[in-house]
């Protein structure tokens, strides 16, 4: 996707600061071929489980309906997380048969909207889902499928921040078959698979061999002891995008000196996703029949498939103050390392100075970059904040500003604009508005 020509940065081939120029910034660039290159990739290296594996993409990583109408045209699932997001999903194009449903907190109204939908796999993190699930299908006279969510304890998940948290869903070993025997008493729900999510940004596909190994234990007691077979095995999200780093204790001093190696290493989509079905495949040929793999990707699909484009505004000492915000990328640069590349490709011994990249806002933690390493920045240069796809724009904020433009740039060099930039109307226009003193007088 991003390439120097002649000392210029590139996009797919067009020229980064003239896209600057004609769009303004800061703006959102997302690549189709790098967005459909990720997918292949996964799609291939997941196959080698024995028989194609499904890709689930996770729509709230990003729901820009472009976006989601390519991947539908690919042949992806969807999950989706709430009724007016399974509504976009169908008209993105993706069937009702493929899309899966899940929240933290299941609602009844919410559950009777996305099956009325026809929408028949839900995702269960505990025995009151599964009773509102079979309410909800009872209402509506429908059979619906159920996958239960399996807690994530162990898998290295014990010390970590994000794993501690990612624990408060699903259901422990000892409820599982307790909930399982549940929905097989029900005439109206049918257990279709396990599901368990490790946590983003997975760098060792360690952790993922452990968890395959788990599961496939969970689904031979199911299928033994209670005559359950299941129709898959869903091992969730993190397989990490290659161009960010989640830091890390081991990689602080290098962090400090913004040694690019802070960053994970670069590694292929599909080897990864390989390296899985291996696994996958080795540990649940003792299931018959073998349910399918699927995993539910966010951020290894959309990841690397977009940049945000921004321009330097200010300089003061060490601080770059540029036009882009924190709120359009809201994972702290704390958390992840991200790379950051000028417009003007650096010349080999030319001074580097440390940089902090202040955001346009006046939240003292909109702060995009701490002691990044950057050739001597001007007012109005060029930035360009790499592997922007993810929890983006559909995370973004109008905190203290307005939401920046996207834009897709295909395949053939040319690109169009899949999201105005927000205005006045954006803001009132889900507001009502009381007429001004004295209007109308």
């Amino acid at each position: 996707m991003l390439t120097y020509q002649n000392g210029r940065l590139q996009v797919d081939g067009l020229s980064a600061e003239r896209l600057a120029e004609t769009l303004g910034t800061p703006v959102f660039l997302f690549s189709e071929s790098t967005l459909k290159g990720n997918y292949a990739a996964l799609a291939r290296g997941l196959s080698v489980a024995g028989e194609p594996a499904t890709i689930r993409y996770c729509a709230k990583t990003n729901n820009e309906p472009a976006i989601l109408s390519h991947l539908a045209a690919w042949g992806s699932e969807a999950l989706v997380s709430h009724p007016a997001e399974a509504e976009l999903a169908l008209r993105c194009g993706f069937s009702a048969d493929r899309l899966a449903y899940q929240r933290p907190v299941l609602l009844p109204e919410d559950l009777r909207a996305v099956i009325r939908m026809g929408i028949t796999l839900l995702h269960a993190s505990d025995l009151a889902d599964v009773e509102l699930i079979e309410k909800a299908a009872c209402d509506l006279d429908r059979r619906v499928r159920v996958s239960l969510r399996v807690r994530t304890e162990g898998f290295g998940t014990r010390l970590s921040p994000l794993g501690f948290l990612a624990r408060r869903l699903g259901l422990a070993r000892r409820d599982l078959v307790q909930v399982a025997a549940r929905v097989k008493q029900s005439d109206r729900l049918t257990l279709s698979g396990i599901n368990a999510y490790i946590g983003t940004q997975q760098e060792s596909v360690d952790r993922y061999r452990a968890l395959v190994r788990e599961l496939v234990r969970i689904g031979l007691r199911l299928a033994g002891e209670m005559d359950l077979p299941l129709e898959e095995i869903n091992i969730g999200g993190g397989i990490p995008s290659p161009q960010v780093g989640r830091m890390r204790i081991g990689r602080l001093w290098r962090r400090f000196k913004d040694d690019v190696s802070c960053q994970a290493p670069l590694h292929s989509l599909e080897e990864y996703a390989r390296e899985i079905a291996r696994s996958y495949r080795e540990a649940a040929d003792r299931l018959s029949p073998r349910p399918r793999l699927v995993a539910e990707l966010g951020r290894s699909v959309i990841g690397s498939a977009a940049v945000l484009l921004t321009r330097v505004r200010a300089i003061r000492g060490r601080w770059a103050f540029v036009d882009a915000s924190r709120h359009f990328l809201p994972e702290s640069p704390l958390l992840f390392c991200r790379r950051v590349l000028p417009a003007t490709e650096p010349r080999p011994g030319h001074p580097q100075r440390f940089y902090h990249l202040s955001g346009a806002t006046l939240d003292t933690l909109d702060v995009l970059g701490v002691r990044r390493r950057l050739p001597a920045l001007r007012v109005g240069d060029l930035l360009v904040l790499c592997d922007a796809g993810a929890y983006s724009v559909s995370r973004a904020t109008r905190y203290a500003g307005l939401l920046p433009a996207v834009c897709l740039v295909a395949g053939d060099g040319s690109w169009r604009e899949i999201r105005r930039a927000e205005g006045l109307s954006e803001l009132t226009g889900t507001v009502g508005m009381d007429a001004p003193p004295g209007a109308g007088t």
